[in-house]
């Protein structure tokens, strides 16, 4: 049996993705001259350079009017240092990563400003904004994009699933001293983890300054993902972990548990630990010495990383010629017992959580 699952692991991610270890590096050279109204200036904070969701939306349906519903954009706002003994002296203040799927009513804050996760975008449109600019500075700027592609994650989590088998408004016109410029990168491969970095170089020659890198995970919703089941009989199986606000397993025992196939009629950041409203198929297999001794089909709800799953297990264990289902069998049968397997349907109900937390679980206790 292990055999068997080592090869199928192979075959899949060797045939899958083997023309996926490719990667791009494209670099967008720019000099600052398009500067923004003064109504679009106002819609950065004056202080920070910050931006809000509503006024990015804004900002960019002004300047780039095409902009399609489904388009992606990482966006960088840097802002100049105003030096008093120095007015043309080029030095950063602050600088700002953001992340904009246009046209998305539910991209909120977190997703604009912190997650810096890109669900598959295979054309990245990138847009800069150099706020505070210094009267009489001119200087070139250099982004670059980094792309490596890498195994999806369902892919992982499969990886990680046998690894436990294998294992015991209208704005006022005017300009400003705030500039912008954009450029669409395109190709990028997905899934993949993606940097983005920068360089300014002043026109007098001077040291360049470095524009601070940002990573961002680039990786699509899936419809599939793997994880493992865990049979819950009583309340007291389960511990409950404050600093993830999760359910968790009280032991971790191998024999007991199951290897699941999860299907999400609605594509899922599989990812993320946030909930799904939509229940999802799961069907899988015991991950015992035994697999096909015990199977299961049946539904999961609750949040991606950990939820519940109920349905139909079916149990298939020797039992003497004549025996129904429910019968309690002794403790020794006679000699000369006929066995034959029989296959029992029963009701199942468990965790459905990530494979890499329970393999983490069985980790630990070697």
């Amino acid at each position: 049996m292990r055999a068997i699952l080592s090869l199928v692991v192979a075959i899949v991610l060797s045939g899958r993705f083997a023309r996926a270890e490719n990667e791009i590096r494209d670099v967008f050279h720019s000099t600052p001259i398009n500067s923004l109204s003064v109504g679009q200036a106002s819609l950065f904070d004056p202080n920070t350079g910050e931006l809000t969701v509503e006024d990015a939306n804004t900002v960019l349906k002004g300047l780039l009017p095409n902009v399609g519903t489904k388009d992606t954009f990482v966006i960088h706002i840097l802002r100049w240092k105003t030096i008093p003994k120095d007015p043309s002296a080029l030095a950063i203040d602050q600088q700002h990563w953001y992340v904009l799927q246009a046209g998305d009513k539910t991209w909120g804050d977190d997703d604009f400003s912190k997650n810096n996760r890109i669900f598959g975008a295979g054309k990245i449109f990138f847009v800069y904004f150099h706020l505070n600019a210094p009267n009489g500075a001119m200087y070139t700027v250099d982004y670059t994009l980094q792309a490596t592609h890498k195994t999806p994650a369902y892919l992982l989590h499969l990886g990680q699933l046998l690894n436990i088998a294998l294992t015991k408004g209208n704005l006022p016109a005017g300009t400003t001293n705030t500039f912008w410029d954009y450029r669409e990168f395109d190709g990028v491969p997905v899934p993949s983890d993606m940097d983005m970095s920068g360089e300014v170089f002043p026109a007098d020659g001077s040291a360049s300054i470095t524009i601070d890198k940002q990573a961002f995970d680039n990786e699509g919703k899936y419809h599939i993902d793997f994880s493992v089941g865990v049979p819950i009989v009583k309340l007291s199986d389960l511990r409950y972990v404050s600093a993830s606000n999760t359910l968790v397993p009280a032991t971790v025992t191998r024999e007991k548990l199951f290897g699941l196939f999860n299907y999400y009629f609605q594509p899922v950041d599989i990812k993320a630990s946030g909930l799904s409203w939509w229940p999802h198929a799961v069907a899988g297999v015991a991950l015992g010495s035994r697999p096909l001794q015990k199977s299961l089909i049946g539904v999961g709800w609750g949040p991606t990383l950990a939820n519940f799953y109920f349905g139909l297990l079916l149990n298939t264990q020797p039992m003497p010629q004549g025996s129904a289902c429910g019968d309690t069998l002794p403790s020794s049968l006679p000699s000369g017992t006929v066995l034959k397997n029989k296959t029992c349907p029963q009701f199942g109900f468990g965790l459905n959580i990530s494979a890499g937390s329970i393999l983490d679980s069985l980790t630990k206790k070697k």
